[in-house]
């Protein structure tokens, strides 16, 4: 065999261990993470590459998830030395009505809103249970002139808490931990509603995210990502790298409920306080959604006490209490109100008056004209409620109801709701379900 010909083979096997290394070749002409998006366009996602240094201090050291507005990384901060999140939004237009998008980011003008408000009221208490931003700047595109990435950087959050229930062996969470959680919640809201005057608007169980125990497990995380393969998928057209994100399973027993956090404010409307109104938009996750927005009415900061209703149902029972799904729009405005209808009874008649469309679904009497479940849905708080008992239960479903009625005025406020006497009450756990909290989180996910 001649020289060449050695060559020629050494070469072609050292492609093959390259590639193996690098991706899976049955990932090479399948559409990988972002690319399976429905209007992925690959102009406006900024290539990046594990390794990679932006700005000559952030380090990318692996990919945590993706979505229509960008992806996001776990980094390290030369400078700081401390671990972080970026999100890379997709390429966006540099002025938008005269104002560099950064300062349109409603996740950033949020986190300004946040700041300044802590610094005017002597007590900020809540602001430490909201996601604040800890850096931000714009990359021009390469790829799309005369548009720019929106670079966000926040403190690293080990899982939210939807992922966290669903690794879960009952895919609920005991009481101990639900307190514990909604009163973040509820604190991150408290501060919101009455002293930055910010709506979240999009509060649910993926925007709710738990910290590590210890800041330091950031660093073992780090250095699994260095060694583990990661599935990559080469471009074709332009040799970017498409990385399949990472998980943090390994370190889920490591999760704390001490600080949990509110994050994502890329719905939040601002300059709305307690008992201001704002006029009627198609707005929230279809199954959080109040009454008061099925039926195109205004709206104010009761908007985000619903949603933790519902929440709180979900987190205990396992359950979307009006029905449908956490990952597709397949229930109509009428299958939400009829829903409704049957939980909570009729809606008060001077509520309806407010709603141009309220008469398609019901009557002048308030009783219910619009399609029924089939078959037809019958419901008892006592009979659905399945993780208390006695004084408890009933505690809890006077907790749940303060928060889910049909005239928003008539809820409660995150003020009022800290104060409840469920949310503040010390119970036995069940004998049948272990409490976790202040244990190791692995009692109550699936052994290995």
């Amino acid at each position: 065999m001649t020289l060449q010909a050695n060559v020629n083979r050494l070469w072609l096997l050292l492609c093959h261990f390259r590639r193996a290394y690098e991706l899976d070749e049955d990932l090479f002409d399948a559409n990988l993470e972002e690319e399976t998006l429905a209007h992925y366009d690959r102009n406006k996602f900024l290539p990046l590459k594990i390794g990679q240094v932006l700005v000559r201090r952030y380090k990318i050291l692996g990919k945590l998830g993706y979505g229509s507005q960008g992806t996001i990384w776990l980094c390290f901060d030369k400078k700081t030395k401390t671990y972080l999140v970026l999100k890379v939004i997709v390429a966006l237009p540099w002025n938008l009505n005269g104002w560099s998008y950064e300062l349109t980011s409603r996740e950033v003008v949020a986190d300004a809103r946040c700041r300044n408000a802590a610094s005017y009221h002597a007590d900020s208490r809540g602001i430490e249970h909201i996601r604040l931003v800890e850096m931000s700047f714009l990359i021009d595109s390469r790829l799309s002139p005369g548009l720019s990435h929106l670079c966000i950087f926040h403190r690293p959050a080990l899982i939210d808490v939807s992922t966290l229930q669903r690794r879960m062996k009952d895919k609920r969470f005991d009481a101990k931990a639900l307190r514990m959680i909604l009163k973040s919640v509820l604190m991150a809201l408290d501060f919101l509603h009455r002293k930055a005057k910010i709506v979240h608007c999009d509060v649910k169980a993926d925007n709710i995210l738990c910290n590590a125990l210890n800041d330091t497990i950031y660093g073992a995380i780090a250095e699994k990502l260095r060694k583990q393969h990661v599935v990559t998928k080469i471009d074709r057209k332009d040799q970017r790298r498409i990385y399949k994100s990472t998980t943090f399973e390994d370190f889920l027993h490591e999760v704390s409920f001490d600080n949990v956090l509110l994050g994502d404010f890329g719905e939040a409307e601002m300059g709305v306080g307690v008992g201001d109104q704002k006029g009627w938009t198609s707005m929230c996750n279809d199954q959080y959604r109040p009454p008061e927005i099925h039926l195109e009415m205004t709206w104010g900061s009761s908007l985000d006490i619903w949603a933790v209703g519902v929440l709180t149902w979900r987190l205990s029972q396992n359950q979307l209490l009006f029905g449908g799904s956490d990952d597709r729009r397949s229930l109509t405005t009428e299958d939400f109100l009829s829903r409704m209808h049957t939980i909570l009874g009729p809606p008060p008649l001077n509520f309806l008056e407010r709603s141009p469309n309220a008469r398609r679904f019901w009557n002048e009497k308030a009783e219910w004209i619009g399609k029924t479940w089939d078959p037809p849905l019958t419901w008892s708080w006592d009979d659905r409620e399945s993780s208390f008992d006695g004084q408890e239960k009933r505690a809890f479903i006077r907790f749940l109801k303060a928060m889910l009625r049909w005239r928003p005025e008539d809820r409660r406020t995150a003020e009022e709701l800290l104060a409840d006497p469920w949310l503040n009450a010390s119970f036995e756990c069940h004998t049948e379900k272990a409490c976790y909290v202040g244990r190791r989180l692995s009692d109550a996910l699936p052994s290995a």
